[in-house]
């Protein structure tokens, strides 16, 4: 079983941004998680408490203290301080539950 959290976030910097994901990627994967999607948003037909989102994505993790280690570490809010804070002007968490279901796979 693996915990998951979705997100969603009003991207304003898209290169700091981009080098955010790149910085943090490492420390992801070294903590276990992973990006299960990331989408692009086109448009938001309802969202509530009216935060915009133009960016969603789900990650994975073996469990919920895995990502409570990793958000308080020290390496990643450095590079949250660097990357994200400048390029988000808004964050929504959306969900966050256990997932006992296996990743789909859409290839045969």
């Amino acid at each position: 079983m693996s915990y998951e959290m979705t997100v969603g976030l009003w991207v304003e910097d898209q290169a700091s941004y981009a080098q955010y994901r790149s910085g943090i990627r490492p420390l992801l994967e070294e903590f276990g998680g992973a990006f299960r999607y990331d989408v692009i948003v086109a448009r938001v037909l309802l969202a509530e408490g009216g935060h915009e989102i133009n960016r969603l994505f789900v990650l994975q993790f073996p469990d919920q203290p895995s990502k409570e280690r990793l958000f308080s570490d020290p390496r990643y809010l450095e590079i949250r301080r660097r990357f994200f804070e400048p390029a988000v002007k808004a964050g929504v968490i959306i969900a966050e539950y256990l997932n006992d279901r296996p990743a789909l796979s859409l290839s045969s």
